[in-house]
């Protein structure tokens, strides 16, 4: 029987947010498999937990074994950003050396790079969270994350966000051969925090690795994607690969996909890539950075980040502090 693919989309008035809820159709069949939330900006404050009750979270944190450090995350002193003089540098070059190309490119980089401030995710990312814990109520929730990624140091910097918690933690598989611990049964809710996705690929590997692990223990599940900073490519893939999995044997298809369902929190602020100016173009790759983080040549254009054989290094790429 043939599979489709239905969208339903539902406005969130209560504290401005959007959320588009795609389902999957099976004959008769009908279920949720994603949810978008998108968080929109308002006036109003996201007030931390009191000091006292940080200091307790992270007692229980210690107490049950989760190394996460919620009073104390580290803090990115070097922001990144364009070596000064070095765009103009090298427009001056463009414009002697390819005066054709100049034009664009000064437009290019005056118009259609991005940068994201640690200003922005500091606003951003408490109000993904606060919703979030709308969601999982009394912290009957499991967090993931990887040591030396930003999945854990996000997490570290939103939970101060949350009225509880986790009441315990996984290692996802976030490359693709990479290994998922065993999830624990204490709770079906999963939650993953990570500060931007460009292309989506490691949501991707994460959703297959903890579907895989899932049909293994005979369960269901659900796993709440926090990421203030998403691109409409990413959003695509995820569409595109959940339609995949629809009709993958290994995985049971259809009937498998019923064992997790996904919820994506992000805001209204997208990462930019090269589809966002050329909509008709194949490259999908990223022109977007942020203070705290230059990313690889697989999520951003070198043409933003230079060095490449005729352009200098146009970045400064100060290391991320979860890698310190």
């Amino acid at each position: 029987m043939n599979t489709s693919f239905g969208i339903t989309t539902t406005i969130g008035k209560s504290i401005g947010s959007q959320t588009e809820t795609y389902f999957a159709e099976n004959g008769e069949s009908k279920h949720k498999i994603l949810k978008i939330t998108r968080i929109f900006t308002s006036e109003e404050a996201i007030p931390k937990v009191v000091q006292r009750d940080l200091a307790e979270m992270q007692a229980k944190l210690v107490e049950r074994g989760i190394p996460l450090n919620c009073e104390h995350p580290p803090r990115q002193e070097h922001l990144n950003d364009f070596r000064p003089g070095a765009v103009q540098s090298y427009l001056s070059q463009i414009q002697l050396e390819q005066p054709s190309r100049y034009e664009r490119l000064k437009t290019f980089f005056e118009r259609d790079v991005l940068k994201l401030t640690v200003d922005e995710l500091e606003d951003k990312l408490p109000r993904c969270t606060k919703y979030l814990d709308s969601k999982v109520k009394g912290g009957d929730y499991q967090i993931g994350f990887v040591k030396r990624k930003s999945l854990k140091w996000i997490a570290e910097l939103a939970l101060p966000y949350m009225s509880c918690p986790p009441i315990d933690y996984f290692e996802p598989s976030t490359d693709v051969g990479g290994s998922q611990t065993e999830l624990s049964k204490k709770s079906s809710d999963f939650v993953v925090f990570d500060d931007a996705s460009y292309s989506g690929k490691q949501m991707i590997t994460i959703i297959s690795s903890m579907l895989q692990e899932l049909l293994r223990q005979d369960r269901k599940g659900k796993i709440y994607f926090v990421i203030p900073f998403v691109s409409k490519v990413a959003e695509a893939s995820i569409l595109h690969h959940l339609q995949t999995l629809m009709t993958s044997p290994e995985l049971h298809g259809h009937e498998g996909l019923k064992r997790l369902k996904i919820h994506l929190i992000t805001s209204e602020r997208q990462v930019k890539t090269m589809k966002d100016i050329f909509p008709e173009g194949l490259d999908s790759i990223g022109i977007t950075f942020t203070e705290w983080k230059v990313p690889d040549t697989h999520s951003l254009s070198c043409i933003v980040s230079g060095g490449g054989p005729s352009a200098p290094e146009l970045l400064t790429n100060y290391p991320p502090c979860y890698k310190w």
